[in-house]
């Protein structure tokens, strides 16, 4: 889900773009990078913090930049999908919660995913370990990417990881030759990822 919203913000945005952070984006729930209700960062430190730290909070604040309301973003997402032939996906949220509407399958994440790969600021953004971000109002945003297995034995390059009680451990995966690996409701995805990976080559 992240992804996609990723893509609609490297899609219509200029990465310099000031967002005000709004109450609704500081109060989301899950894993975040703890913005601060009235601060100013760019598009592209809260595409950090949304692909680095898997921030809520972040996915909500670009969906209100972009679209005024999630509501409205998420109708976008699945206006999107549409357009990317995604045939068997839906989205009811821009962070990716449970929901009996929110859902997709392996096929259609690795359409996604090539994409997103293609846009080199995506791909290099999943691919930072740790960042330190400082806001316009000087507030320090500490980042560290929720793939752990980032930049360690498994060589693994990105993409992203995704893990909720419904869907449980999900990590698209990426290597230094480029291969892509979609693990879905896993209990190990990092060790689903190694098996797939080394298949690969």
């Amino acid at each position: 889900t992240k992804l996609m919203t990723a893509h609609i913000i490297m899609t219509e945005h200029e990465l310099s773009e000031v967002v005000t952070i709004q109450n609704i984006a500081s109060n989301t729930d899950g894993s975040t990078m703890n913005l601060k209700s009235n601060d100013q960062l760019t598009v592209y430190q809260l595409l950090q913090g949304l692909l680095i730290n898997s921030g809520n909070d972040a996915a909500v604040a670009l969906a209100i930049h972009n679209s005024q309301s999630v509501p409205k973003f998420v109708a976008k997402m699945n206006l999107y999908a549409k357009m990317l032939n995604l045939k068997n996906t839906s989205f009811q949220n821009p962070m990716g919660f449970d929901h009996p509407n929110n859902y997709s399958t392996a096929q259609d994440l690795l359409k996604l995913s090539k994409i997103c790969l293609d846009n080199n600021t995506i791909s290099q953004i999943s691919q930072t370990k740790t960042v330190s971000i400082k806001s316009k109002l000087g507030i320090i945003y500490k980042l560290k990417n929720t793939n752990s297995e980032l930049q360690n034995y498994l060589q693994v390059t990105g993409l992203k990881t995704g893990k909720t009680p419904q869907a449980r451990e999900c990590f698209i995966g990426t290597n230094q030759e480029k291969h892509l690996s979609i693990v879905l409701n896993s209990k190990n995805r990092f060790l689903d990822t190694k098996n797939l990976l080394d298949w690969s080559k």
